[in-house]
Formats: structure tokens, sequence, C-alpha cells
């Protein structure tokens, strides 16, 4: 609901109200990019329930660039060269 407050218009206040917004909700996502990405190889198959997620196949090697605090880990696949996240307890890293 706008109210229209003397010498405001509604259309000027709207505008005021929606660049507010915007300010309020703008988050950066970063990425390590300085990271050295270290070999994974999955254990087993994993279908991903989610967009960014990766599909793992058994013996799939993965440039792991993350591990999560709740046991994710971000790489990318060797074998599709597609980029996401996956359970951290499919692979195991190669000596």
């Amino acid at each position: 609901m706008i109210i229209q407050q003397s010498g405001t218009s509604a259309v000027q206040q709207q505008q005021t109200t929606t660049v507010e917004s915007r300010a309020t909700y703008n988050q950066q996502l970063s990425v390590n990019t300085q990271q050295e990405s270290v070999p994974y190889r999955a254990l087993y198959n994993y279908k991903p329930q989610n967009e960014d997620e990766l599909e793992l196949k058994e013996g799939d090697v993965v440039m792991v660039m993350e591990k999560c605090d709740d046991g994710w880990y971000v790489g990318t696949s060797r074998r599709t060269s597609l980029f996401g996240t996956f359970p951290g307890n499919y692979v195991e890293r190669i000596a």
C-alpha cells in the first residue's frame, strides 16, 4: 500500500521504495580463484537433486575447489567439464 505524503506523488514514493528494496537485498557472491583445485575420485554415482548440483559417476575425477561446512563440496567434473556442488562423502581425495 502506498501512502501519499504531501508534496510527493504516489509514483515518486513507489520508485523510492523500489530503489531502497534493491539496495537492501543486493548481495555479492565471490569465489576464491587463488585456491588450488584438488583432485578427488567419485566412489558412488550421484544424481543431482537441484540445478546447482554436479552429477557423479563412480570413478569420475572431480577437481574440488571448496569444502563447505555442511559436508558438501564444490568442484568441476573432468568428464563433463560441468561445475557444481555434490556430497563430500561420495568422493575420496586422490593421493
